[in-house]
């Protein structure tokens, strides 16, 4: 038996600084060790997400592959996942996710559907203006 072990706080360590507007990206070449609820078992790119106040963010990706969206508050846990977007596998390429966020620090994947689904995408991050908590 093989066992092949991935430390996640080192691979979660590797993200980048998410861009502001459009930003091209490949998964080519990643980690294959995260997944979304709604998906993901290929190589994924991991960007960091850092928010001074409380905001409304969405982020698109446009994808020249089957992929998957998916945004955690810890890069590590899957179940801090807060939302999770796939493509159609028609002609829309494209997977979105739209939430109001707290302020901290958040980790946004672009990832393959499927082992072997991976290639070339647009990510756009939006962060629409600080929002006022309500209690």
């Amino acid at each position: 038996i093989d066992v092949a072990l991935t430390d996640l706080v080192t691979t979660c360590a590797s993200a980048i600084p998410a861009p502001r507007g459009p930003s091209a990206g490949t998964t080519r070449g990643s980690s294959r060790v995260f997944r979304g609820t709604c998906g993901g078992a290929g190589p994924e790119a991991i960007y960091q997400l850092v928010l001074g106040s409380r905001s409304h963010v969405v982020i698109r990706s446009l994808q020249t592959f089957l992929g998957v969206v998916y945004v955690r508050r810890d890069c590590a846990d899957w179940r801090s996942e807060l939302g999770c977007s796939d493509t159609d596998g028609g002609s829309d390429m494209r997977s979105l996710v739209d939430l109001t966020l707290d302020s901290g620090t958040y980790t946004v994947f672009v990832d393959g559907e499927s082992a072997d689904t991976q290639g070339t995408f647009t990510l756009d991050v939006t962060i629409e203006g600080a929002l006022e908590s309500l209690h």
